[in-house]
C-alpha cells in the first residue's frame, strides 16, 4: 500500500513540475517540494525493492548449485568410498587367501562400530546445554538487577 501511495505521489509530483512552468525554479511552493520529495522517495523504494528482488534472485541461483554440487559430491564421495573398500577387500581377499565374503563382513561390522560411536559422541554432546557462561553471566545481572531493585 505505501509503495503505491508514494508511486501515486510521484507521478502526482512529475504532473504538477510538467505543468507548472510559469513559476520560477525557486519558488514553487512548499507543496510542490513535498510532492517532488515524495515521488523521489517512491522512486527510492521501487528503486531500491527492485534491486533487492534481483539480488535475491542471484542468491537463490547461486545457493540452489552449490546445494546440486554438495550433493553431487557427496554422493560420488560415498560411491568412491565403496569401491575403495570393495577394492581394498578384493585385493586383501587375494592376498591373504581368505573368502572376499567374511573380509566384507569384518569391514562392515567396523564400520557399523565406527557409526554407533560416533552417534553415541553426537549424543552426548548434544545432552551438554549450549551458552553456559552466557546464561550464567544473564543469571548474574538479573540477580544484580533485582536486588538493587528492592528497597
Amino acid at each position: 500500500m505505501g509503495l503505491v501511495s508514494s508511486l501515486a505521489f510521484s507521478f502526482a509530483a512529475d504532473y504538477l513540475l510538467q505543468t507548472q512552468h510559469t513559476f520560477p525554479e525557486d519558488s514553487r511552493g512548499l507543496f510542490a517540494h513535498f510532492l517532488s520529495l515524495t515521488g523521489s522517495f517512491g522512486r527510492y523504494i521501487q528503486a531500491l525493492t527492485s534491486l533487492a528482488s534481483e539480488e535475491s534472485r542471484e542468491a537463490a541461483e547461486l545457493s540452489t548449485r552449490m546445494v546440486v554440487m554438495l550433493v553431487a559430491a557427496l554422493f560420488f564421495g560415498a560411491l568412491g568410498y565403496i569401491f575403495l573398500i570393495l577394492a581394498v577387500a578384493f585385493t586383501a581377499a587375494w592376498v591373504l587367501g581368505i573368502s572376499w565374503l567374511i573380509l566384507l563382513g569384518v569391514f562392515t561390522f567396523v564400520h557399523i562400530l565406527l557409526a554407533v560411536l560416533c552417534a553415541l559422541q553426537v549424543r552426548n554432546h548434544l545432552r551438554t546445554p549450549l551458552f553456559v557462561s552466557t546464561r550464567r553471566e544473564i543469571r548474574r545481572d538479573l540477580e544484580t538487577l533485582s536486588a538493587r531493585s528492592q528497597p
